[in-house]
């Protein structure tokens, strides 16, 4: 009975024992039976306890609610851990990160030939649309304006609250007819001159390749990118007039998120098919227009200026990312092969989540 008692408390003390390594050999939560490769932080040359770090400060509340954290490097899954009850499976809405996807969209259009071009004038198809305000500005608008958030139409998204029915968003998605309350909006600048946050804009290629291919924009997005990269767990609403809402209705999962920010990484190969033209991915996320000091934008992509603190030390600034209202960021690091995905539910509360790169993530590379 006393080898007996014997042999079990040894088996007890190495499982502890294999517990403990394990705990110390993942230190940040990997997911190891994730589709993905995955790998250590330290074998992709990344400093874990910057990691843990991060972790003690979300679980603080330092960043507000964010509720998932997942890293990418060297087409590597290193960080995948959720926070406050949420799980790999839990769809979240993006909000505006689903403007990302949509420029992705508008780059296959044109490869495809649906599209002809970025120079292509807008109202060229919404010619049997009956436009209020019509004038010599509002034709000469092009989609190249339209993806940079410089059509010029007036419009007030940003500069009110969300919660203000007066917002143009909320007005937007109250109309019975999202494009026509967009194409109906007088013009305040002339196109490309000024960038101006619209909702409204990325629902006009909604509509365009709905018109052109006879598939809705989800549908078109989900033959085209989502089966070739294999995102099969979504939701996607609709914008008024039953067309996809291609400005702010996308649900994913942050894995998802991920997957399509290294699909940029990769300028737009995966699995050795060339899914999105590289030249598309160069332009619609290289600086197209400056929205004020510290922020630049391309299409549908943001990207931080020169003076921007985030970036100002890297030998090159070439970060670029998604964002989504509350806090729904993709960033795309490709000087390091990186993808940093985050969620949360922050609403117009205003925290420092770009803290999570420059002060964690962009720290923690050891082979720079």
């Amino acid at each position: 009975m006393k080898k007996r008692n014997l042999y079990i408390s040894f088996l007890f003390i190495t499982l502890l024992l294999l517990i403990s390594c394990s705990n110390n050999n993942n230190p940040v939560g990997v997911d190891y039976s994730s589709p993905w490769t995955t790998s250590t932080p330290e074998t992709q040359n990344v400093d874990s306890k910057y990691l843990n770090d991060l972790v003690t400060q979300i679980n603080d509340n330092t960043f507000g609610n964010v509720q998932s954290l997942v890293i990418l490097r060297n087409d590597n899954l290193i960080f995948e851990k959720y926070f406050r009850g949420y799980a790999r499976e839990t769809l979240h809405h993006v909000y505006s990160v689903t403007k990302s996807f949509t420029s992705a969209m508008v780059g296959i259009a044109i490869q495809q030939g649906i599209i002809s071009g970025i120079n292509e004038k807008l109202m060229n198809y919404f010619k049997d649309y009956n436009i209020q305000n019509s004038d010599t500005s509002k034709s000469s608008i092009t989609l190249r304006n339209v993806l940079t958030m410089s059509a010029g139409f007036q419009w007030n998204e940003l500069s009110i609250p969300y919660s203000d029915t007066n917002n143009d968003f909320n007005k937007l998605f109250a109309s019975s007819d999202a494009i026509q309350y967009v194409l109906d909006k007088p013009m305040q600048n002339y196109p490309g001159t000024k960038f101006r946050y619209n909702t409204g804009l990325p629902l006009l290629f909604s509509f365009i390749i709905q018109e052109e291919t006879g598939k809705s924009a989800e549908t078109f997005t989900v033959e085209n990118i989502f089966k070739k990269i294999g995102i099969t767990s979504y939701k996607w609403d609709n914008a008024p007039k039953g067309i996809t809402n291609t400005g702010s209705g996308l649900f994913l999962r942050p894995i998802d998120m991920a997957l399509f920010g290294q699909l940029f990484l990769n300028r737009g190969v995966w699995n050795g098919e060339q899914i999105i033209r590289s030249d598309w991915v160069d332009i619609s996320t290289a600086n197209s227009i400056s929205v004020n000091s510290n922020i630049d934008y391309g299409f549908y992509w943001w990207r931080y200026s020169k003076l921007n603190s985030v970036v100002n030390t890297l030998p090159v600034n070439d970060v670029y990312f998604a964002y989504g209202y509350g806090d729904q960021i993709i960033w795309v690091i490709p000087q390091y092969k990186m993808v940093v995905v985050i969620t949360a539910d922050n609403g117009e509360n205003n925290f420092p989540t770009d803290n999570i790169i420059k002060n964690y993530v962009l720290p923690s590379i050891t082979n720079k």
